[in-house]
């Protein structure tokens, strides 16, 4: 049976086992793909997350917060209309989290947005439908769908489109043609 609890604002706190993924992660940063820093693991510290309400359904081990929905994790925010988080055998094992509507995962000067992000602990990968865009700083990268494999760092964009905004590498023209 699901309970509902609808204070002005919910405040949660989850935390999931990242195993050898996130003993890679600390080691890199996350910050070889856009969405490196997603990985919800018990590494990261705990998930804050703010919603208008949730519905708890323990039968089904899942949450799902609805309304002007507010996650934080280690310098990583996730904003959308709605979160599902579900979770494995024990509660607190996050399986997957499902963000619903006006979907944007941000840190530092790299954000994704879209309509629909679907972070899969199991698969390691982040999916993104709903006209999903990428940003790292002026670059860009779009399509009618992305998913990032967090393991190896590889993304593919279906219907892609890139804006790339070539950096100096700190040799004058010259220099680099001797």
């Amino acid at each position: 049976m699901a309970s509902r609890h609808t204070p002005s604002k919910v405040k949660a706190k989850a935390k999931a086992s990242g195993g050898q993924q996130a003993a890679n992660d600390s080691k890199t940063g996350g910050q070889g793909s856009p969405f490196g820093m997603l990985k919800f693991s018990s590494d990261n510290g705990p998930i804050q997350i703010k919603a208008d309400s949730l519905d708890l359904d323990y039968k089904n081990n899942q949450v799902e917060f609805k309304g002007d929905v507010h996650a934080t994790q280690s310098g990583t925010t996730l904003t959308s209309k709605s979160l599902k988080v579900l979770f494995g055998a024990k509660f607190g094992d996050i399986k997957q989290v499902i963000a619903l509507g006006d979907v944007k995962m941000m840190q530092g000067g790299r954000w994704a947005t879209g309509q629909r992000a679907v972070l899969d602990e199991v698969k390691h990968t982040v999916e993104m439908t709903g006209e999903p865009v990428i940003h790292d700083g002026p670059d860009s990268v779009a399509g009618r769908r992305i998913i990032v494999y967090l393991d190896t760092e590889k993304s593919y964009v279906e219907g892609a489109s890139a804006v790339i905004f070539p950096r100096s590498n700190g040799k004058s023209d010259h220099e680099a043609t001797d």
